[in-house]
């Protein structure tokens, strides 16, 4: 299945399905395929990302259940992210701010503990998270507009 005959599947479910649920996971399958149409990609990736279209068997899972299609959705995202780098727009900003957050509390001590001596060990601790979490922030940001340079953002949420 190539990217055109995929967008048309999903725009061809959305008009027969009357679940906004539903509609939202067809459009954002759309959006994604629209947005890898648009990219100047050579021949040979534009083949494998419809290999990966194929390994998804979209018609079969259709006959089965439109609950599938989010998950085929994520893993088919994730997929273009591990595989050629095609990022949706402000990825490492949110992964940068994200691992901060999960990993806050140690990296929040390990940067707190020397601040929390002299002011105090709950200011230090806060201070710490604080400079953490705009060090992610900083460094998500740059690599971000790293990506838009060489072109690898899709324009997806």
């Amino acid at each position: 299945m190539n990217i055109t005959e995929a967008s048309d599947f999903f725009k061809n479910l959305i008009s027969k399905t009357a679940n906004p649920i539903e509609s939202k996971v067809y459009q954002k399958f759309i959006d994604l395929l629209l947005e890898i149409k648009n990219k100047d990609l050579k021949e040979k990736d534009i083949k494998l990302i419809e290999k990966k279209l194929a390994q998804l068997q979209l018609k079969i899972l259709s006959e089965k259940g439109k609950s599938h299609f989010k998950n085929d959705y994520r893993k088919f995202k994730n997929s273009l992210i591990s595989e050629f780098s095609l990022i949706p727009k402000n990825y490492y900003t949110t992964l940068g701010i994200g691992l901060e957050i999960a990993l806050g509390t140690g990296l929040g001590l390990s940067f707190g503990i020397p601040f929390g001596m002299p002011m105090g060990m709950i200011y230090g601790m806060t201070a710490g998270s604080t400079i953490g979490i705009i060090g992610g922030l900083i460094f998500g940001k740059y690599k971000d507009t790293q990506a838009k340079k060489e072109n690898r953002v899709l324009n997806i949420e």
